[in-house]
């Protein structure tokens, strides 16, 4: 895995500090967030690197949801296979470029799966546990609070042996506005989702929404243009039953496909 020093500083911005009164990890411990979530690139883009989205692990040997969008190519629509993500490791003040592999597409909702893998295995995760975000079963309803997190507009310059990375992350809350039980729409939001009065700047889709006593119920999708209040998240239940492509973990176990609620380090919240 190359890792490499943190250029400037990596914080939180928005209310909480940390985000403690919102998000918990997959222990049940308050969390910033900062090692569960991460920046998602494109890198064939030149020395410029392109901004895509944010992820965030729901497993310790690194599964990670985010937005469908994110991970697909706008033409073919197939799984992008160009996509690398930066994973902080804050309590070092460093971060490792690691590969998204494994992508696994809801044939419907604005929901996918993938794998961070590290440079030096072939495979689907780190030799070492990544801290993760919970999920919930459970829906918030009309009038509730809710708060996201994700690395927008986040930047890079250079080539893959000297280069610059900066990070901001984004913490934000707000209340859900409305809730549309089979989607809003047949083309972005086909399946459940929620509307909400936050405001999500771009590069955020992709990142965790929770609620309640903390654990992750949603996924960043979309805004609306010209209304920077809105915006819509997909329901973290469609992962559940997604299964994954065949996979081999780090302990040598092969899975030839396997639904995501099997693999996830967290038993679900209802």
């Amino acid at each position: 895995m190359a890792t490499y020093d943190i250029t400037g500083s990596v914080k939180e911005s928005g209310e909480g500090k940390p985000f403690t009164d919102a998000f918990y990890d997959g222990n049940g411990n308050p969390a910033d967030g900062l090692e569960a979530i991460f920046p998602i690139f494109d890198y064939n883009e030149g020395d410029a690197w392109k901004p895509v989205g944010t992820g965030f692990f729901i497993a310790e040997h690194g599964l990670f949801a985010t937005a469908k969008h994110v991970l697909v190519d706008a033409v073919s629509g197939a799984a992008r296979e160009d996509l690398l993500a930066a994973h902080i490791i804050r309590r070092q003040q460093k971060f490792s470029i690691r590969r998204v592999i494994n992508i696994t597409l809801h044939p419907k909702a604005d929901v996918a799966i993938g794998f961070l893998a590290d440079e030096d295995k072939k495979h689907c995760a780190s030799a070492a546990a990544n801290k993760i975000f919970g999920l919930s079963a459970a829906d918030p309803i009309v009038g509730d609070n809710i708060a996201a997190m994700a690395f927008p507009n986040a930047t890079f310059q250079g080539s893959a042996d000297e280069f610059m990375m900066e990070f901001k992350t984004l913490g934000v809350s707000g209340k859900i506005i409305e809730i549309y039980p089979h989607g809003r729409d047949q083309t972005l939001l086909p399946s459940k989702c929620f509307q909400s009065d936050m405001n999500i700047a771009g590069g955020a889709s992709g990142g965790p929404v929770a609620f309640g006593a903390g654990h992750v119920f949603g996924i960043n999708s979309t805004g609306y243009d010209g209304h920077p209040d809105i915006n819509f998240i997909s329901s973290v239940t469609d992962l559940l039953d997604l299964k994954t492509n065949p996979i081999s973990l780090p302990d040598g176990t092969t899975l030839s496909s396997v639904a995501v609620r099997e693999l996830i380090s967290q038993p679900l919240t209802y």
